[in-house]
C-alpha cells in the first residue's frame, strides 16, 4: 500500500512483473530409473568407504556405569518424592471431602427431623 494525500492506494506490483519465467531446466530434472523399487538409495558407491558414523555424535564417549545408575536414583528419588506430595495433597482433600458430607448428611437429617416435627405437631392440632 502506498499513502498519497492521506488516502491509500492498493499496490498491484505482483510477481508477474520479474524479468525471471519459469524453467523447468533450472529445476533439475532427475536422470534415469531408481535402483530399487523407484527409490532412491543412500549409500556409499565408493568401495572404500567404510559406511561408519563419523559424526560428533557418534564419537560421544559413553557415561560409566555408576554415573548413570547415580542419575537414575536421582530421577527416582525426585519423581517419588513428587508424587509421594502430591497424594498427600489428595489424601488431605479426600478428608475434607468425607468431614463435608458428614456434616452435609447431618443437617440434611436435622431438617428432616423438623419437618416431621411440624407435620406430627399440625396433625396434633388438628386432629379432635
Amino acid at each position: 500500500m502506498t499513502i498519497t494525500d492521506g488516502t491509500t492506494e492498493k499496490d498491484t506490483r505482483r510477481n508477474s512483473d520479474s524479468l525471471v519465467s519459469y524453467s523447468p531446466q533450472r529445476l533439475g530434472i532427475p536422470e534415469g530409473e531408481s535402483r530399487v523399487y523407484g527409490t532412491e538409495q543412500n549409500r556409499a558407491d565408493n568401495a572404500s568407504c567404510s559406511g561408519k558414523n563419523f559424526s560428533r555424535k557418534a564419537q560421544q564417549r559413553k557415561a560409566p556405569a555408576g554415573k548413570i545408575l547415580e542419575r537414575l536414583k536421582l530421577v527416582e528419588n525426585e519423581y517419588l518424592s513428587y508424587v509421594k506430595g502430591d497424594q498427600e495433597k489428595l489424601e488431605a482433600r479426600l478428608g475434607e471431602s468425607r468431614e463435608r458430607e458428614e456434616n452435609f448428611k447431618k443437617a440434611v437429617q436435622e431438617l428432616e427431623q423438623e419437618i416431621y416435627d411440624l407435620v406430627s405437631a399440625q396433625e396434633d392440632e388438628d386432629s379432635p
